[in-house]
């Protein structure tokens, strides 16, 4: 059947580029269309550096470039290692609640998929 030859082509590290990448695209796209909504979340002490929409502008572009790096499988390792980190300090400096919690998830996907890529480096270059 070509449904199961096609599910069997996915592998693991697509389907953590897909689902990573996804969410972390989303958020950059929402945050540059609705930064009033995200504007909660931003740490207090962030507006001592600069204003809140400023930062939310920065933020959002970041999460694209990484979102997309992400998505589209470049610089996958750095760039996993990156989502992974930024994750967890959205938990540190936001804290963890009904919302945030979600980061947990992505963050342990992130260092999946870094550990994943890295194992798959060591297979092509032929050091199993």
């Amino acid at each position: 059947m070509k449904f199961e030859s096609d599910f069997k082509r996915l592998s693991p590290t697509f389907i953590l580029r897909l689902g990573i990448g996804f969410v972390i695209v989303y958020a950059g796209i929402n945050m540059l269309l609705y930064p009033e909504t995200w504007m909660q979340f931003v740490p207090t002490w962030v507006t001592t550096i600069m204003p809140i929409g400023m930062f939310l502008t920065i933020y959002s572009i970041f999460d694209l470039i990484l979102g997309f790096a992400v998505f589209f499988g470049r610089f996958l390792a750095t760039v996993s290692m990156i989502v992974f980190w930024n994750m967890i300090f959205i938990l540190i400096f936001y804290g963890i609640n009904h919302i945030s919690f979600s980061s947990f998830g992505i963050a342990l996907a992130s260092l999946a998929l870094f550990f994943i890529v890295l194992k798959e480096r060591e297979i092509k270059n032929g050091n199993k």
